[in-house]
């Protein structure tokens, strides 16, 4: 019951901070991506949307190194490879 509710709290800062992206808010979604990863610092979605959230305030070397903190935990992840190659 304690992992699925840290599964739930990941996923709705995830979603809240997409939210943010979205309405080009970065600095507040860069806050909740952060946020989630304390909870799940393994989360590739998380680490992905905070690199285009760093991204977007134009801070592309923190971005790079998210992108590539993501590619550490899932060197698949073709999201986070377009991304760090965009």
């Amino acid at each position: 019951p304690e992992l699925e509710e840290r599964q739930y709290q990941v996923t709705s800062l995830i979603n809240e901070a997409d939210r943010l992206r979205e309405a080009k808010k970065f600095e507040e979604a860069a806050v909740k991506y952060k946020a989630a990863l304390c909870l799940d610092p393994n989360s590739i979605i998380a680490h992905n949307n905070l690199g285009i959230a760093l991204s977007g305030q134009g801070k592309l070397s923190e971005a790079i190194a998210t992108y590539q903190r993501a590619l550490q935990i899932d060197p698949n992840h073709a999201t986070a490879h377009i991304n760090l190659g965009n």
